[in-house]
């Protein structure tokens, strides 16, 4: 019961803060993916979307009926499962779960991204159990799980070919198939939807589509890792990495599971971003998928204090270290900030409000059409309208009808630019701008005068 207890803290304080935060943990995706959950009720396609993650949109779907709040909440359910999780699974590998799952409480820009409509989240969560399982020998149940992890996130696939081996030494061969179970699922159950019993493969938007986010430093999610988790977190990490080298002829092999996981995960992702790859935007926010594992690896270290200190010592310099773990990260002003302010909305969906709440209540809304590319505008929109349609600006195909443009995903996603408006005749009717900076820039033009 005492291993509860964190878990359970870690869920109260979630479910307040989902209750009374009005951030989103990010802009784009976040939104994006509440959209295709809230509306899969109505359009069942949207259950095998291959975007919005199919198994991801079946769980939190009766969660996003309640809004944008009920995915927060499915998050948090998920967040402090882990957490559970993670002290279990320290039994398994003889390392103290409960600072594992303080490693993890720590990083401090993850617990804004918890509070969203991200996958990443139910991902560790699968991960985490699937690990369980296969420690606590049950096969089946541990290769099923792991069999619908490519459905919660495209990574599902990394982690599906780094188990086989695991599987493989434990004797466990017979089972291989069972791997496959979620996608043999899916693709039959998606078969009518999309008429392509291959569809998990051949629709997927990684590979079938343009790469339009471009490519950058095969050390940027290492430095990221850095900015997410903090210094002495990274420390943990460190030593925790080579105490288990340098046992390496008697690392077991679950921990060796846990290490050929996180680096096949941290490497992939590093050299997708650094080749251009897999219309891979470098988001850091993917190495939540994986953090839970940092975290196991960084208590790790701790099982090295008994061998330099006495008792006394050992637990003095746990409290320690474990202070400096929490506050070293916002001791500077800036961190504080960006700190808070990850947990409001962005400044974005702010200028998004005002567009929506600036245009005139007489004017002529057809079919209550928004034409947009911003998430967040489309989810406003819905709110306002009810099932109001939000296409895309690209869609425009009537002559009357209002466009809100924005400065990140309206040239991101579509290559439009004010100018490609202004071209077309349209007329600006509202303009709103918090810097210099065009990305945070959100105008509303009208398609026609009349």
């Amino acid at each position: 019961m005492k291993n509860l207890v964190l878990p359970f803290a870690v869920f109260v304080a979630g479910i307040i803060s989902a209750l009374l935060l009005p951030g989103t943990g990010d802009h784009g995706d976040s939104v994006q993916h509440f959209l295709i959950a809230k509306n899969s009720w109505s359009n069942p396609a949207l259950f095998f979307d291959h975007w919005g993650k199919p198994l991801f949109t079946f769980f939190a779907s009766p969660f996003a009926q309640l809004g944008f709040k009920g995915i927060k909440i499915f998050n948090v359910l998920l967040f402090s499962g882990s957490t559970a999780l993670l002290i279990e699974i320290g039994k398994h590998l003889r390392t103290n779960g409960l600072i594992a799952a303080l490693i993890l409480l720590a990083c401090p820009m993850l617990p804004s991204h918890v509070l969203s409509g991200l996958t990443e989240p139910m991902f560790a969560f699968f991960l985490l159990l699937s690990l369980l399982l296969a420690y606590k020998k049950r096969w089946i149940w541990a290769a099923i799980v792991l069999s619908f992890l490519p459905f919660i996130r495209s990574e599902g696939w990394i982690m599906l070919a780094s188990f086989v081996p695991y599987f493989v030494i434990k004797k466990q061969i017979r089972l291989l198939p069972f791997l496959l179970l979620g996608t043999g699922l899916y693709s039959i159950t998606g078969w009518g939807t999309h008429g392509d019993f291959l569809w998990v493969f051949t629709k997927t938007p990684y590979v079938n589509q343009g790469n339009n986010y471009g490519s950058g430093n095969y050390f940027h999610f290492a430095n990221q890792l850095f900015y997410w988790c903090g210094l002495i977190s990274c420390v943990l990490f460190g030593f925790g990495l080579l105490h288990l080298l340098s046992r390496w002829r008697k690392v077991n092999l679950n921990w060796l599971l846990v290490l050929v996981l996180f680096f096949s995960f941290f490497f992939a992702h590093s050299f997708f971003w650094g080749s251009g790859m897999f219309h891979s935007m470098g988001m850091a926010r993917v190495l939540i998928c994986i953090l839970p594992l940092f975290a196991l690896i960084g208590s790790r270290f701790f099982s090295i204090l008994p061998t330099y200190l006495n008792l006394p010592q050992a637990k003095t310099a746990t409290a320690v270290i474990l202070l400096l773990l929490f506050t070293l990260p916002l001791l500077s002003r800036k961190r504080l900030h960006k700190f808070q302010n990850s947990f409001q909305l962005h400044h974005s969906q702010i200028l998004i409000n005002e567009a929506l709440e600036h245009i005139p209540k007489d004017h002529h809304l057809g079919a209550k059409t928004l034409y947009c590319s911003a998430p967040w505008a489309k989810l406003k929109w819905q709110e306002k309208h009810g099932l109001g349609t939000t296409p895309l600006i690209s869609e425009i195909t009537t002559a009357t009808g209002l466009i809100l443009w924005d400065g990140y995903f309206s040239p991101l996603e579509e290559g439009i630019s004010e100018a490609n408006l202004r071209n077309k005749g349209f007329v600006e009717i509202w303009r709103g701008n918090t810097s210099e900076n065009m990305r945070n820039t959100v105008s509303v033009w009208q398609i026609s005068e009349h």
